[in-house]
């Protein structure tokens, strides 16, 4: 089974990937393509955006159902916690340095620096 997203929808397939993998019994192992909306520590420029998140969306709720790998002070934990729930899925996010859609909105805007240099792809896989 693939989940995949862009953007926005990279973040949001993360995010839901616990539950729709958990909810659909029977899965030997599942892929996870996060197109350009990865989700950063929240030790970093991804703090302001996190905090707003919570309060506006409510997330308690959600959280208290992930499993204890998952940090609910730190949103960028959901990537250790997916690849801690199920070691044998296979989780990658593909993005580019000057992203002007979601990055601005996660971290450039509420940042005082902006990442410089000619557009590139790149590739982070957690397992």
């Amino acid at each position: 089974m693939l989940f995949t997203g862009c953007s926005a929808g990279g973040a949001g397939s993360t995010i839901n990937y616990f539950f729709l993998r958990d909810g659909l019994p029977g899965v030997e192992r599942a892929y996870l393509l996060a197109d350009s909306g990865p989700l950063f520590p929240s030790d970093g420029f991804s703090r302001p955006l996190h905090d707003k998140v919570f309060e506006a969306w409510a997330v308690d709720s959600v959280v208290s159902l992930l499993p204890d790998s998952f940090d609910p002070n730190d949103f960028g934990s959901i990537n250790t916690m997916l690849a801690t729930e199920y070691p044998d899925d296979r989780f990658a996010v593909t993005f580019f340095r000057r992203d002007l859609n979601f990055s601005p909105t996660s971290t450039k805007t509420l940042a005082t620096t902006s990442p410089t240099g000619g557009c590139s792809t790149t590739v982070i896989a957690a397992r």
